[in-house]
């Protein structure tokens, strides 16, 4: 290396540790190809929507993330083996997509400068339900690393049009061919980024936000900020038409009661007037002073 790319590879490295210093480090987002340096509010998201009002992702991977059984997401191919991901494992899949690409909370294990993520502990409990989702679906990852177990294939004009697919020559095996237990998949899949955790209380679980909540409290301290989204996240045809029924509903009754009362109080006013008119004569015979 020469004094000037020397130089040069310094400054970069300065340049992104001043830019990592000048954002706070609970309002930055994982390192990657569809993800926001910071989270923001995604009025869209066709999925992972209980992250939409802080999102790290943008509509267009949820676009992907919709599709059951999952196809591509990024560059990664689901369906790399004839007859692609069963409805469990892709559940699964997109539970680990979803928080990884648009949780803002995952701030705690960024690195500083890269703001890639670092061995993330996912709790046992939900690796071993996402191993038994997956176990008989097919995978031709070469070794266990899906970081690098895949070759790159250009599929488009685009440069960036590209995906990852099955090695020549590499066969489709079952994921429980590929690893042994729930501890192996969760730790050699995507290794450095993901581990295997057995301690509950200081390990995630994709898509409970009151469990994470606590360990990301546990991690940084009760005064950590966690953003969580309402439940519901937009309003749809049948709320718009409950809410129109209730209006218009409400609003009859309110014109029924008035009309009730402007009745009654016309009632009491004929009748006072009715006590000083002539009486029939029936009556008047019925009157001492008028009989002979």
């Amino acid at each position: 290396m020469n004094l000037i790319s020397f130089f040069s590879v310094i400054s970069i490295s300065l340049l992104l540790v001043a830019k990592a210093q000048e954002q706070p480090n609970d309002q930055v987002c994982p390192f990657g190809a569809y993800t926001k340096e910071a989270p923001s509010q995604e009025n869209n998201l066709k999925a992972c929507k209980e992250y939409q009002c802080n999102s790290c992702c943008t509509e267009e991977l949820t676009e992907q993330l919709v599709l059951v059984p999952l196809q591509m997401v990024g560059i990664l191919n689901y369906s790399q083996c004839d007859g692609g991901l069963s409805t469990a494992c892709s559940n699964y899949m997109s539970y680990i997509q979803c928080y990884y690409q648009c949780s803002p909370n995952l701030y705690p294990w960024l690195h500083r400068v890269t703001r890639r993520l670092e061995n993330l502990p996912i709790c046992a409990s939900f690796c071993g339900d996402w191993y038994e989702a997956c176990k008989d679906d097919r995978t031709c990852v070469d070794g266990t690393d899906w970081l690098r177990g895949f070759q790159k294939v250009q599929v488009g004009d685009d440069p960036k049009d590209i995906t990852l697919q099955c090695k020549t020559g590499q066969p489709c095996r079952k994921y429980s061919e590929v690893y042994e237990n729930a501890q192996k998949f969760c730790t050699e899949m995507w290794p450095g980024v993901t581990m295997y955790q057995t301690d509950e209380s200081s390990c995630v679980i994709p898509g409970d936000q009151g469990h994470n909540k606590n360990v990301v409290k546990a991690v940084e301290g009760e005064d950590a900020p966690f953003s969580t989204c309402e439940s519901v996240h937009y309003t749809d045809t049948g709320m718009i038409v409950g809410i129109v029924v209730g209006v218009i509903a409400g609003a009859a009754m309110l014109t029924a009661l008035v009309i009730f009362i402007i009745r009654t109080k016309e009632a009491k006013k004929h009748k006072a007037k009715g006590g000083s008119q002539p009486k029939p004569k029936e009556m008047e015979e019925l009157n001492p002073a008028t009989l002979e």
